[in-house]
């Protein structure tokens, strides 16, 4: 596995960093998995969203993560056929986990 591959049954997707996200190459840089953070009143906050099979019309609306002109786009879009994210989920924690040679660990209350 190459990093920064994400390889299931479906295919692979080639993602690469971005200045706030993760991206796909497809008619240009599009947003696929964008991570943010923010920082304000010595709180930090991030986040991650993976489209898997998102409404991509609720984009039409706003500048997705602050950047003019680029577009979003889902993996079952890219791909051509409905991938939820039960599809996806295991090799992209593994990709996550080898990326950021980082292990994760679950937990079942929220308040862990």
């Amino acid at each position: 596995m190459q990093r920064g591959d994400v390889y299931s049954d479906l295919g692979s997707v080639r993602i690469s960093h971005t200045e706030t996200s993760l991206a796909m190459d497809a008619d240009g840089w599009v947003l696929l998995a964008p991570a943010g953070v923010h920082c304000g009143n010595y709180i930090t906050s991030h986040g991650l969203a993976l489209n898997c099979c998102t409404d991509l019309t609720w984009f039409d609306h706003i500048i997705p993560c602050g950047l003019e002109g680029k577009g979003v786009t889902s993996l079952s879009h890219e791909l051509g056929q409905h991938i939820t994210v039960d599809h996806v989920l295991k090799p992209f924690l593994d990709s996550f986990q080898e990326v950021f040679d980082s292990t994760l660990v679950f937990s079942d209350d929220p308040g862990d």
